[in-house]
Formats: structure tokens, C-alpha cells, sequence
């Protein structure tokens, strides 16, 4: 555990699905709260695709001739992504199908609150590609063949319904049993990347002396992870925690912390031009064992 944060710092960890159409609650958190920087569960590579992915969708919507020439160089690069990570994604897409969205809109809708507003946007992630091939790679044959059964075996809306209300009447026992079934993959893909997220975050406010709030944007299943690390260094009750639930039942929770850059009518004044930027967590950094 590293030392406390100053005490003006406050942070707002807001827990999402990648294929839910929650992505205008997530903005409307973002409004709310008003925080001088943003911060998504992204990296560059994965930012740079989805709105690339967005962009080849509204061309293709008004049937512009250049989508097919984008389509073209998007299925190339798709096609150098390793394959356990071209396997995933185009699982979550068919989720997010059934669901009405595309996959990651959440994520997208966080960033164009940012860039609205003019706020600061941090990816926070690792690079999704080397976190795929190390996690194969660790993988025994056993796991991996439970791995592909699981994704394979798939299963209907009603299967992912009842999956989802497993998840969320207790988020942490449902990822304790994923561990035990997915030991590696729980461990790369969730642990590791818990501490690494929380780690970013708290590194932000750290360095940034004009950083007195932050709102993070990352998957629901990462909250309780990152919670245990981000709860050691801040003061008292600087911490708000907006799980996925509320996003699904669009019952936002008012904001706990006392209003700052407000205009004199009550809303939110807009700021100026926004900067992505990705946080670097050097590995001193992060705590010795993942949370």
C-alpha cells in the first residue's frame, strides 16, 4: 500500500458493459460530475479501432463509396490480431447484436463526453494484444480447451440473461467461480489488469496537481479489483462507485461531492479543446501482488 492521496483528489469508478446500451448514462455521469480528466478502460490501439469501426458504419449507413475501401483496410488489420483476440472480439460483437449496440459503444460514448466537454482522456489499459497472446500462451491445454468450449457452446439471450443476474447479485463470487474454471485467464486478463487500471489512475491524480476529480469508465467486472487498491490511498469518503445496475436501471445516484465548475444557471460549463493520452504505470508502481 503506497502513501494516502492529497485529500482533495475524488474519483468516480463508474462499472459498465461493453454490450449494453448504457452509453448516454455514462455521458450523463460524465456531465454530472464534471471532472477535470476522463479516464477509459482503453488503450490507443483499441480507442483507434472502435471509432475507426464507427466511422466505417456511418459511411456504410449513407452508402459512401470509400466504406468499402475502409472495410477493406480494416479487415487487414483485423486480420494480423491474434487470433484468440479476433475470436473474442467477434463474440462480443453477436452479444452486443442481440442487444441492439455495438460492441464498446459505452466506452465510445465516455469519450465523446470527454471531447465535449473538453476534458483531458486517459486510456488506462494495457495493450489488449499482448494481454491476449500472453494469456494464451500461459494457458494449459486444459484450460484452453474449456476456453474455446465455453465460447463455442455460447448460448441464447436467456442464457446470457440468466448469467448476467448470477454476475450482479454478487459480482465477486461470480468472478471467484470464473477463477476456478479460467485460472490464467482470470489472473491476466482481470487481476493483473485491475491493479494495473487502479494503479493508472491513482498515478494520474498523483503527478497532476490541478487533478482534483476523475471520473474512470471501465467493465463492471474490474470495479471490485480496482476498489481494493484505489480504497488504500484515498481520504475518507473520496470515492463514488456507480456499478453497472444503476447504468441498466437508469437510476443514476446524485453526485456526493460538493459542485465546482458550474455556471450560476446549474449547468455544467464546457470547456476547451480535449487531448487523449495514455497513462503509463511504471511497474515499481504497481502493488506487489494483484488485488
Amino acid at each position: 500500500m503506497g502513501p494516502r492521496l492529497r485529500a482533495p483528489v475524488q474519483v468516480t469508478l463508474v462499472g459498465t458493459g461493453h454490450i449494453f446500451a448504457i452509453g448516454d448514462m455514462v455521458e450523463e455521469v460524465i456531465r454530472s460530475r464534471d471532472p477535470d480528466v476522463v479516464c477509459v478502460e482503453l488503450d490507443p490501439v483499441r480507442l483507434r479501432g472502435l471509432e475507426e469501426r464507427r466511422h466505417l458504419a456511418r459511411l456504410e449507413a449513407v452508402g459512401d463509396p470509400r466504406a468499402e475501401e475502409i472495410r477493406a483496410a480494416h479487415h487487414e488489420a483485423q486480420r494480423k490480431m491474434p487470433f484468440v483476440y479476433r475470436f473474442l472480439a467477434g463474440t462480443q460483437e453477436k452479444l452486443a447484436e442481440g442487444e441492439g449496440v455495438a460492441p464498446g459503444s459505452e466506452m465510445l460514448a465516455a469519450v465523446d463526453a470527454a471531447r465535449r466537454l473538453g476534458k483531458p482522456l486517459g486510456c488506462i489499459d494495457v495493450d489488449a494484444r499482448l494481454l491476449v497472446r500472453r494469456v494464451w500462451k500461459e494457458m494449459g491445454f486444459g484450460e484452453k480447451f474449456r476456453f474455446l468450449w465455453a465460447i463455442l457452446r455460447g448460448g441464447g439471450k436467456t442464457e446470457v440473461d440468466t448469467e448476467l443476474a448470477e454476475y450482479e447479485s454478487d459480482p465477486v463470487a461470480y468472478i471467484a467461480r470464473m477463477g476456478d474454471s479460467f485460472p490464467t485467464l482470470k489472473r491476466v486478463l482481470i487481476d493483473e489488469r485491475d491493479a494495473h487500471m487502479a494503479t493508472a489512475i491513482l498515478s494520474l491524480a498523483e503527478r497532476e496537481p490541478k487533478v482534483e476529480r476523475v471520473v474512470a469508465v471501465v467493465g463492471d467486472g474490474h470495479v471490485s479489483g480496482m476498489l481494493k487498491v484505489i480504497e488504500d490511498r484515498l481520504e475518507g469518503d473520496a470515492l463514488e462507485v456507480i456499478r453497472m445496475r444503476a447504468l441498466r436501471d437508469r437510476d443514476l445516484p446524485p453526485d456526493p461531492f460538493p459542485p465546482r465548475h458550474q455556471e450560476a444557471d446549474g449547468e455544467v460549463a464546457e470547456g476547451g479543446a480535449s487531448v487523449s493520452f495514455h497513462v503509463d504505470v511504471p511497474s515499481s508502481d504497481l502493488p506487489d501482488e494483484a488485488p
